[in-house]
């Protein structure tokens, strides 16, 4: 497969935009004391009965949640969380399970760990659907985002995800796969062979994953009709996309050099601009299809709040909240359609807890 040519006044462009930016950084905003328009009502995602710890990893348009359970006897379930009751999946047969995605039909995505190796699967309405060997390693995570489960266990998320077509990507072996229709097909190689790790597919079946680069470290890069679109060559080095929407815009954080400055990104009909202007250490995590984007900011006490980005404006979420002592909002994970909003809040000393925030008025959803 061919690197997608782009034209050469959007990569100068991209170029000037990026090294222009990054590089003047003197003067840093503060970031919007003003609560937003919304009022949120919250509830506590919580683990189910004989489970002590909880991992959010997705949420879909309905409000629900999917993830894994720590419990005693060293035992990870994953598990659904509905309308305020938490559901547990159990471990489809293996040792242990965890669910990694979920779209609006309730089809879920994780892996499960059976014979020392994992598979990734795909549960609907009860029945559960093998996907195939992920890897012959003897524990449930290995790659993708820190998991910190119950006394002892620590381990990575593994990249599994669904859209609303219900189409699956992920990667078996070292092959990212498309499962759509009930046919599954590898997407091949990333541009100078580099194996291609595909991580999230949006409704349009677009495919946002990172390669290994020759000389160690991840390139990002976004499949798109058989072709692949090289972030690095847009926004320039040390870009890393965190999320996209089912408009195929894309959202990430860039910095000029290892260790400076942190910008955050959107790309959007091969265009690219900052998120705010001039602001600094801004991490966008989540974008929905009206291009509300939220995450977290660093403060200059060196701690973090969770904020909002809506209709141009930045809002920090944290004064909004009715949150119970003293746990403090520290990242809005992610937003979907309807404005709902998955926080995570800490004491700083416990394990992270998880808050759905729901607004008074909510979108409408075409489904």
């Amino acid at each position: 497969m061919a690197l997608m040519p782009l034209p050469e006044n959007l990569l100068t462009l991209g170029r000037a935009i990026a090294f222009l930016a990054l590089g003047s950084m003197a003067a840093v905003p503060q970031l919007e004391a003003q609560a937003p328009p919304e009022i949120y009502r919250v509830s506590e995602v919580l683990s189910a009965r004989g489970f002590d710890s909880i991992r959010v990893i997705s949420f879909n348009n309905l409000g629900q949640f999917v993830g894994a359970m720590d419990g005693p006897g060293n035992r990870t379930h994953a598990f659904l969380w509905d309308i305020g009751v938490n559901h547990d999946l159990g471990t489809f047969g293996g040792a242990k399970s965890l669910a990694c995605g979920i779209n609006d039909s309730t089809q879920i995505v994780g892996a499960y760990l059976t014979n020392n190796t994992r598979h990734a699967f795909l549960w609907q309405k009860g029945a559960i659907q093998d996907l195939g060997e992920i890897d012959n390693t003897p524990k449930l995570g290995f790659e993708g985002e820190l998991y910190q489960g119950g006394p002892g266990q620590i381990y990575w998320t593994p990249q599994i995800a669904i859209n609303n077509r219900g189409q699956v990507t992920g990667h078996l072996g070292d092959r990212s796969f498309l499962l759509s229709n009930g046919t599954l097909s590898f997407l091949g190689v990333a541009p100078s062979g580099q194996n291609f790790y595909a991580e999230q597919v949006n409704d349009r079946g677009e495919i946002l994953g990172r390669a290994v680069q020759s000389g160690g470290g991840m390139h990002p890069f976004l499949w798109r009709e058989g072709q692949f679109v090289d972030f690095d060559q847009l926004v320039g080095s040390h870009a890393t996309p965190t999320a996209f929407n089912g408009r195929g815009e894309v959202i990430g954080t860039a910095s000029s050099a290892l260790g400076g400055s942190i910008r955050a990104f959107v790309w959007a009909n091969n265009s690219l601009r900052w998120l705010a202007e001039a602001a600094d250490d801004l991490h966008p995590l989540a974008i929905n299809n009206a291009g509300e984007v939220v995450g977290y900011a660093r403060n200059p006490a060196g701690g973090q709040t969770a904020c909002l980005w809506k209709a141009g404006r930045l809002y920090d979420l944290s004064p909004t909240l009715d949150l119970p002592a003293p746990w403090q909002p520290v990242a809005a994970r992610g937003i979907n359609d309807r404005g709902q909003i998955w926080l995570t809040a800490t004491n700083g000393l416990g394990p992270i807890r998880y808050f759905l925030l729901t607004p008074a008025i909510q979108a409408e959803v075409s489904r």
